[in-house]
């Protein structure tokens, strides 16, 4: 896991999760983010580009649709985030 982001992210309350190799959308390393609230998951993020190149959803990565979203949804309850 890289400890610094690859692509630039606009949103200042979000926290970066490191780099994941995607699986889903592309073959492609994306950062992976916690947007949250007093420790309370928003939504997780994933990115693979600079110019809007990115998905989200809680609720994806809560039924396991999109890998990128369950990895950052692990990846924050570790850090102590809770849905």
């Amino acid at each position: 896991m890289n400890k610094a982001p690859k692509y630039q992210h606009d949103c200042n309350r979000c926290v970066f999760l490191g780099n994941y190799r995607g699986t889903g959308i592309a073959d492609v390393e994306v950062d992976l983010y916690v947007c949250a609230q007093n420790k309370v998951i928003e939504t997780v993020i994933y990115r693979y580009g600079d110019n809007g190149n990115y998905g989200s959803g809680l609720v994806f990565a809560q039924h396991g649709a999109i890998p990128e979203l369950v990895e950052a949804l692990r990846r924050a309850k570790e850090l102590g985030f809770m849905e």
